[in-house]
């Protein structure tokens, strides 16, 4: 799955895929206490993943936010109940950490699906994020 996010990614025009590397990012997150990964099972066969962070909010030290890291659902069961049910589970997870706030992302592409889930569950845009290899 990791992979597979990453080809949709468009993170290949800044790097290559490792899968060590995706491994220990996957291994940290289970042992880290404000980290969390979740997968989407339907009767033993993993359809999603989702992950996030959560730390002392930058401009204020004194509210934690939380971070998705990922959140991907496999493309034949996009549509189904999986990726609303990864969203919620790892919004419940930001909940149990005391975040004051989720932060979610998505590809660029205007009017995605995932924008409009987001905005359905309660989300407003709050930034555009920008890439360049450097």
């Amino acid at each position: 799955m990791g992979r597979a996010f990453f080809d949709e990614s468009g993170f290949a025009a800044e790097t290559s895929f490792d899968e060590g590397s995706f491994r220990l990012t996957l291994e940290r997150l289970l042992a880290m206490a404000d980290g969390v990964l979740l997968v989407a099972d339907r009767g033993g066969d993993l359809v999603g993943m989702a992950a996030g962070i959560a730390y002392p909010h930058y401009f204020n030290a004194r509210q934690k936010a939380a971070q998705e890291m990922f959140w991907w659902v496999r493309p034949d069961k996009r549509g189904s109940p999986a990726g609303v049910r990864l969203l919620h589970e790892l919004e419940a997870w930001a909940r149990e950490k005391d975040c004051a706030t989720l932060t979610m992302i998505c590809l660029p592409e205007l009017d995605s699906p995932a924008e409009r889930v987001y905005q359905k569950s309660g989300y407003r845009a709050s930034e555009r994020g920008y890439i360049k290899r450097l």
